[in-house]
């Protein structure tokens, strides 16, 4: 991804209005692990809402060369890199 587009992109999520969307709608729990749900999707990108219970984890993994940005709606998160 070009420097521009991840700029774009960085400019779109810090200015968007998350509270125009009722997540309520798109959350899904799992009390084992967490969930990915995909609301939109096209050529360009996705949007996951990933929803954690307090003490759930992802294994160590990468993106495979994809950008990925966070926006959290609540709670904490701990991310480490490797």
């Amino acid at each position: 991804m070009s420097k521009s587009s991840k700029e774009d992109y960085t400019e779109i999520l810090l200015n968007f209005n998350f509270e125009d969307i009722d997540f309520s709608e798109i959350e899904y729990w799992e009390p084992q692990c967490y969930t990915r749900n995909c609301f939109y999707k096209d050529d360009n990108f996705e949007l996951i809402l990933i929803c954690w219970d307090k003490g759930q984890k992802t294994a160590i993994h990468d993106h495979d060369g994809e950008d990925c940005w966070v926006y959290l709606l609540e709670g904490k998160m701990e991310e480490d890199f490797y």
